[in-house]
């Protein structure tokens, strides 16, 4: 190994242990040893250290990739309305808070047999403006009414529901 190396090995080190909280001091003994065994005992230490910390890097990656694979295996439904529904209801909600502002739609679906389906169709937030302003409903109202459109238009509903 060239100085260079070492010394850039060194830099490495210490970045490290940094990142960890520690620091790396460079000790020197009382004399009886002399500088190129401490230098040559250095690098030992510090490439025991790397490979001890790349081989935790790799258990890391092994467990990722195992849970990477089985991320094919995820099921997500996403029927949203009963197979055999007579009645479709679109439902919308929004709220909002002094930091955000959102909408949300649900599908109830209603079958003969009277077999009922609630769904979550879409969602959708904003963060609030800097300021505080009283169109901030106005905007509310705008977001759930482009969203239950949106929906509306998606589920090929030709009149919209009526309110009751």
């Amino acid at each position: 190994m060239s100085l260079m190396e070492a010394k850039t090995l060194k830099n490495q080190l210490s970045g490290i242990l940094e990142k960890g909280g520690m620091q790396f001091h460079r000790t020197i003994g009382s004399g009886s040893r002399k500088g190129k065994d401490l230098h040559v005992e250095s690098l030992e230490s510090s490439n025991r250290l790397i490979n001890q910390l790349l081989t935790e890097r790799a258990k890391e990656w092994h467990w990722f990739l195992e849970d990477f694979n089985s991320v094919s295996s995820i099921c997500i439904g996403r029927c949203i309305v009963h197979p055999q529904a007579t009645r479709l209801e679109p439902h919308g909600f929004a709220d909002a808070s002094k930091k955000c502002y959102g909408a949300v739609i649900y599908c109830h679906s209603q079958s003969t047999n009277g077999a009922t389906k609630v769904k979550l169709v879409t969602s959708k937030s904003r963060v609030a403006h800097v300021k505080s302003v009283t169109t901030l409903w106005l905007e509310l109202c705008v977001l759930l009414a482009k969203l239950m459109k949106r929906v509306e238009t998606a589920l090929q509903m030709k009149h919209p529901v009526p309110v009751e």
